[in-house]
Order: C-alpha cells, then structure tokens, then sequence
C-alpha cells in the first residue's frame, strides 16, 4: 500500500497535464472503492454484443482444499463428463484451478503424490514459494498446458490462456483470508483467462466450479466501525506526534513502529494517513462478509451481469463427482480434529470438543460415529459426572451402599442404568481404589475414594 499510494498518487499528477484522458477496466469497480481522482470523473459503460453469462456450480465444503484433492483424484481416476458450450456430452481433459494459496496447493500435492510432470504451477516465482513446492517446479503461464494446472493471484487478472477443453475451477477458503474470490472483479476476470481465436474455442468456456467454505467467525458491522474509529484515533496519534519531534527523533520512532495494520503509510521517511489502506480495510471486510455463508455467495452471483446460477439437472455427472469430493464425512471430519485439534474445527463443529472429552475413541466407533448418538452419550456422561460427584465423600464406601447411592440417584434423574457399584470405577473426577475392609470382625467389599480433581 506505501507503494500504491506513492504510485497512483505520482500517476494522478502526469495525468493532469493532458488535456483529454480516459481510464478503462475490464470490470466494473464499486465507486465506493475508487481513489476520489476518479469518483470526481465522468463514468461511461460499454455494452458488449453477443455475450453469453457463465453458469456457475458452487459448492460448500467444510475444507476447501480437501475438497478440490478428493475432486482431482476423482477426475484422475474416472474422468469427468458434461455437456459442453454445444450442448454435445465432452470428455473433460484438463482442469484450470485458481487457487491464491501456495500451501494449500502443496498439500493438495502431497495428498495426491501427483507426478510434476501431470502438473503444471504458476505463481510468483520468490524463493519462499520454490522451498514449499520442492520437486514442483515453477513455470510460465505461456508453457504447454498439462492435465492439473494451478494458478495464484498472480494469474487472477491478465494472462492468456489457450485450449479446446479445460474446465475452470476456482478454490475459496473461508478461513484463509488471501483466498477469498471477489465474485464481481477477480472472478469475472478469472473466466477470461481463457482465450478464444481462430485456433482454440475452448468448449467449456461457458462454465465455472466454485468449491469454497464459508466462515461465519468475523466482526460484525459495529464491531468492525468501532474497530476502524480505533485506527483513526491512533494515526491521529501518531501525525500528531510527528509534528512535535525532531527528524531524528522521528527515524527512531517509525523504525520501530509495524504500521501493517494501520491507516498511515511510511513515504519518504514521513507518516502519512492513507485513504487506499482505510479503503482496503473496508473493502476486505465486505469480502469477507460475503464468505459468511452459502446464501451470501450464491447472492454474489445472481447480482454480477457476468454470472447465472445453474440450474443443478443440467451437470448430472460433474454434481454428483463434485458431491462425492466435497462431501468429507462426519466421522473422517472427527478422526481429523482427534489427530489434530485446533479451533478451526470447532467453530464449525462446536461439538467436537464435548466428543472428545467424554468418549472414547473406542466408544465412538461402537456409536458409529453417529452424532446424534454421541451427544447422547456425552449428555449421559455429564449427568455421571453430576451423580459421581453428589456419590463423593472421602473415605471408604461398601459395594452395598454405593448401590443404594446410585439407586437414588438414578431415580432422580430418571436414568434406566442397572445401579452397580463398579460404575463408580468409570469416575474421573476422583481416585478410585477397589479394596476391602473389615467391618464387625466382617470383611466388606467396596471401594476407597479419595483425591477430589473437579468440582461441577
């Protein structure tokens, strides 16, 4: 942004010395988000001739890049047939992944242990990205086409591509903020880069896949505002402080501030408030806002004169291949968050945390990973719990009085479970010894407690 700000600010100053100038994109641009150079001018739209709209195919998958995998190994191994631009059932050959996400196309990678010479990628060529690609070699958009091409941001906008049949997928990941798709600019841009002349008519250039995920986790509108009335007052800070200190004082100063997530900018060793970093603040939260959920984005499309949303008969066999992939089941989604837990997991499946607290793995599988019948049994655990601890005194208690303890309770809470004095030995809230003792020249069985951990 330091460099934007220094470049179209430098732009706007040649330009004003020509007498007649005009700016034109490809796509339109929400005037709530151009620099105020351009608001102040006169907008015109050219009406194109004999365009036809993109379906779309969406998809929501709880795992973006799991999902794409699955779809890539299904399009490998059985291939994948729809009806093209003509109408006629075409084979398709090679699929176009847009997806701004080195890692995420490393792991779709590793997953699939696909051949580098099936797969061709193309993005920034820096070092950080050849470390994390290893054998996956880097390449230029204008090498030949392979069966799975990837393509970052770098290819969003400007580059052409050239085939008869490649099937345009673009990969969105709610919760990886780079990788969210603006439907009304980067998207209407990602649907051009393939070209038509005389040579190549690709016949699928009238379709478009979306796999994505939503992220329901982001700051709400006045969560957001106050957040940015935060920014303002701290810049205000910070100018302010500027105007009171020596330039070597201020050099010791902004070498020492991270102003990334900040409204200024560092130009000519000057902090200076910058509307295009308030703007891209805005601008990235609207993004994210549209990834909340299914409707949001489904509403994206329908709103873009570039886009229609299809109707789902009409793609019978790449729906139910799209569906296979990016249907991940409940118990592999479990079997996933037990071998790594992380809170990606449980914002959407809060769930998961209860599961793995209070069952076993073993006992889930005997549930069949049914949730339903997990939640139950976490419930039933919880109500244990509560009767363990209603049962704890520290000491020793015979098999018979711990019997008659669960039979009140269970009554209590109207549980159908045989009253046994080994259910105690399923307590985790305290030491549980089995032992015996003797009681009027008797010996007693039962059990000794002692070592309160939890208090309910």
């Amino acid at each position: 942004m330091d460099f934007r700000y220094d470049a179209i600010n430098n732009l706007m100053e040649k330009i004003k010395k020509f007498d007649h100038y005009s700016f034109l994109s490809a796509t339109p641009i929400d005037i709530n988000y151009e620099i105020d150079f351009f608001k102040n001018l006169p907008h015109y739209k050219v009406i194109w001739n004999n365009c036809f709209k993109v379906n779309t195919i969406r998809y929501k998958t709880p795992y973006a890049a799991k999902a794409l995998a699955r779809f890539i190994q299904i399009f490998m191994k059985e291939g994948i047939t729809i009806k093209d631009i003509n109408n006629d059932f075409t084979d398709v050959d090679q699929l176009y992944i847009f997806i701004n996400s080195v890692k995420s196309i490393k792991q779709v990678l590793d997953t699939l242990k696909l051949n580098p010479d099936k797969v061709k990628i193309c993005c920034a060529d820096r070092n950080r990205n050849r470390l994390i690609l290893d054998e996956y070699k880097i390449e230029s958009v204008c090498n030949p086409n392979k069966k799975i091409n990837f393509f970052t941001k770098k290819c969003f906008q400007g580059c052409n591509l050239f085939t008869n049949n490649g099937l345009i997928i673009v990969v969105s990941d709610g919760r990886l903020d780079h990788t969210l798709v603006d439907i009304s600019t980067s998207m209407e841009q990602i649907v051009g880069r393939i070209r038509t002349n005389s040579e190549y008519q690709n016949v699928f250039r009238h379709l478009l896949v979306h796999i994505f995920s939503t992220n329901n986790n982001i700051l709400s509108d006045n969560e957001f505002d106050s957040l940015m009335k935060d920014k303002e007052v701290e810049a205000n800070n910070l100018l302010s402080v500027q105007n009171k200190v020596t330039n070597d004082e201020l050099t010791a100063i902004i070498s020492r501030l991270d102003i990334e997530n900040d409204i200024l900018s560092i130009i000519n060793g000057k902090l200076i408030y910058n509307e295009l970093k308030r703007q891209s603040f805005i601008y990235k939260q609207e993004l994210k806002k549209a990834y909340k959920n299914g409707i949001s984005i489904r509403a994206k499309f329908s709103k873009s004169e570039k886009f229609v949303v299809h109707s789902q008969e009409e793609w019978t066999d790449l729906d139910i291949k799209l569906s296979k992939a990016v249907t991940i089941s409940y118990q592999q989604l479990l079997k996933d968050y037990l071998d790594h837990p992380d809170n990606s997991y449980e914002l959407e499946y809060p769930e998961f945390s209860l599961i793995k607290e209070y069952l076993t793995e073993s006992e889930m599988n005997s549930l069949r990973w049914n949730k339903d019948k997990m939640m139950k049994a976490v419930n039933d655990k919880k109500i244990m719990d509560k009767i363990y601890m209603n049962i704890f005194k520290t000491g020793f208690i015979s098999n018979k009085d711990l019997k008659a303890k669960f039979k009140l309770e269970f009554e209590k809470y109207n549980i159908t479970l045989s009253p046994k004095a080994s259910l105690i030995e399923d307590c985790r809230l305290y030491d549980v010894r089995k032992c015996q003792k003797r009681i009027d020249e008797t010996k007693v069985s039962g059990y000794e407690l002692s070592n309160l951990y939890i208090k309910l």
